[in-house]
């Protein structure tokens, strides 16, 4: 017999978190779950694309994961985001969060040196320097340096609720709940 798997749709930013729900979903599948992601193709589409899924999918679960660069930027959450996963601040910093947490102590210093807890950084000036954990990385392509486990996922965790770490995910947030009831 063939597991049902329940179905939450997620509304993404881009390419980069299509990239990861869909390495992440065989994990999710072990314990009765799949995510559908469903790209906005930039931060201001997400209202308008969770709006458009909503009208057809009224008993779905469906949930926005974003970063939270712009908000931090802008000062504000915009009208519809309220209820966001959010990262702080940005995907990459998401990424970051599986490793070890030296690591992601070292990544939260030179943060913090670049100002990117006030104002969080650009990225092409971003992307230079986290190519000092994933030397190969590009925008839309998960990195090689990345692979996702229950250790690694469960790591994620640990460091996301970390009092010494100031990165937060948002999506680590909603996995975590839903991990709790299960024997993985």
């Amino acid at each position: 017999m063939i597991p049902v798997l329940e179905h939450i749709i997620i509304i993404c930013e881009g390419k980069s978190e299509d990239s990861y729900i869909k390495m992440l979903n065989p994990i999710l599948a072990e314990i009765g779950y799949v995510f559908i992601p469903k790209i906005a193709n930039g931060f201001f589409g997400l209202v308008n694309l969770y709006k458009k899924i909503r009208k057809d999918n009224k008993k779905s679960r469906i949930v926005i994961w974003c970063d939270g660069d712009i908000v931090k930027r802008k000062n504000n959450t915009p009208k519809g985001l309220e209820n966001a996963f959010i990262n702080i601040w940005n995907f990459e910093d998401h990424l970051v969060l599986h490793l070890n947490k030296e690591n992601v102590l070292e990544w939260q210093e030179i943060c913090k040196e670049l100002g990117h807890f006030n104002v969080p950084i650009n990225s092409k000036e971003y992307h230079e320097h986290v190519r000092q954990f994933f030397p190969n990385y590009k925008k839309g392509v998960m990195p090689s340096e990345i692979i996702l486990n229950k250790e690694t996922i469960y790591r994620l965790f640990d460091n996301n609720s970390d009092i010494d770490i100031r990165f937060r995910s948002g999506i680590a947030t909603l996995l975590s709940d839903i991990f709790k009831n299960t024997n993985l």
